[in-house]
């Protein structure tokens, strides 16, 4: 399920899943390489962000704010 929220011009989107597992952000050994995790995206580009246990698995947020562009 996915979530979008506005308040105040802070967006907060939100990602709802049945996995128990938590993310892990993973950094690259090779500063220079092409891959990077989502995790890695989601933390440039947001204010903050976050994960959470569910009773039917886990929700995954970020806020992103005004100053958070693109």
């Amino acid at each position: 399920m996915l979530i979008v929220e506005n308040y105040r011009g802070t967006v907060t989107v939100a990602v709802e899943d049945d996995s128990p597992r938590l993310p892990r952000r993973r950094e690259a050994v090779d500063r220079r390489a092409e891959v990077v995790s989502g995790l890695a995206i989601v933390s440039a580009v947001s204010r903050a962000w976050g994960a959470a246990p569910t009773s039917s698995g886990k929700t995954v947020w970020a806020l992103v704010g005004r100053e958070n562009r693109l």
